[in-house]
């Protein structure tokens, strides 16, 4: 399969619109690398590196890792104020609480992804943890 280009995350975040404004209700793991997160009746499937698109057609679960455990607790029932792409990149930010509250979950449709929930510029947990020699 191949990885989504930037502008097609473009049209996919108009898609997403309708799920602002509405909670966070769970994030289930499919496969490695591969989650579903529910946001009121919102089904988005999330493909670290590879795709970001509603779901329609809702696949098994298996059992939930550290990531999904801290990103339930930290987002329960959080609404989502905003869905956004990051200069025109690889990149959607989901914007939990007020806008500028500092808790986001962050796709990275680039590279081998990531999913990343950070709160006030801090990484609280990341479905991968990479370092370079510039940043974590």
């Amino acid at each position: 399969m191949r990885a989504m280009e930037n502008l097609e995350y473009s049209f996919i975040i108009k898609e997403l619109k309708p799920a602002e404004g509405k909670h966070f209700s769970n994030v289930y793991k499919i496969a490695e690398g591969k989650y579903r997160i529910k946001i009121g009746d919102v089904q988005i499937l999330l493909q670290a590196g590879v795709r970001l698109n509603i779901a329609k057609y809702l696949e098994e679960t298996t059992e939930p890792d550290g990531f999904i455990l801290t990103t339930k607790q930290h987002l329960d029932n959080a609404k989502l104020s905003s869905i956004s792409q990051h200069n025109g990149d690889r990149v959607v930010i989901f914007e939990f609480g007020s806008v500028g509250s500092g808790l986001l979950l962050v796709f990275e449709g680039f590279g081998k992804g990531n999913l990343v929930l950070v709160k006030d510029g801090k990484t609280i947990t990341a479905i991968r943890e990479e370092s370079w020699s510039d940043r974590e």
